[in-house]
């Protein structure tokens, strides 16, 4: 199951180059957030680094602004996702395919399938059918 999202995340760069050719306008939606998430990353990268640099020559108190751009990193990461799950949506909703992510759906639903049953299987005691010896039809 891992082998099959991590080959799906490495198309993402190809079903951005679909979804420009297919949908200019869902494309323009992800290409905003991603460079977005670009630049926020790449921004609060530098300004960590930049101040650590300045801070460590004597002016300490500085040290108190690299959270700050360690958030906007943060930050950044959270709109890449955004904008990889405007691909996923696009994949979801049949505006574009993807052989990868259709090759494993079955797979995935039997895993997922699979878990579920464990997952009820462990909160119920092992016991999936309702309990039985009452009266059935009280009235």
């Amino acid at each position: 199951m891992h082998s099959a999202m991590g080959r799906f995340g490495d198309e993402l760069d190809q079903l951005a180059i679909r979804l420009q050719a297919r949908n200019v306008e869902i494309y323009g939606t992800y290409d905003r957030a991603a460079a977005e998430a670009d630049l926020r990353v790449n921004v609060g990268f530098s300004a960590s680094v930049l101040i650590g640099a300045i801070a460590a020559r004597g002016n300490f108190d500085l040290f108190l602004l690299i959270p700050c751009a360690w958030f906007l990193v943060a930050r950044g990461r959270q709109k890449a996702r955004e904008a990889n799950d405007i691909l996923i949506q696009a994949v979801v909703s049949g505006e574009l395919e993807s052989g990868i992510l259709s090759s494993a759906l079955p797979q995935l639903a039997t895993a997922s399938s699979s878990s579920m049953g464990r997952d009820n299987e462990a909160a119920t005691g092992g016991d999936l059918d309702p309990p039985t010896g009452g009266d059935p039809d009280p009235a």
